[in-house]
């Protein structure tokens, strides 16, 4: 029951620390360091493409 319920926990942990960190780690780097690259890059990427 011990290694039962830890597994279980764990395991979501585990899958759902990567996918949060993975998610945050490009949004706070992209809208952290470049706030005013972002949005000035951004404007004509979405319309050139």
């Amino acid at each position: 029951i011990s290694p039962s319920s830890e597994e279980g926990p764990v395991d979501t942990e585990i899958g759902e620390t990567p996918t949060q960190e993975a998610g945050e780690a490009p949004t706070e780097t992209g809208s952290a360091p470049e706030p005013s690259s972002s949005p000035t890059e951004e404007a004509p990427s979405p319309p050139e493409n």
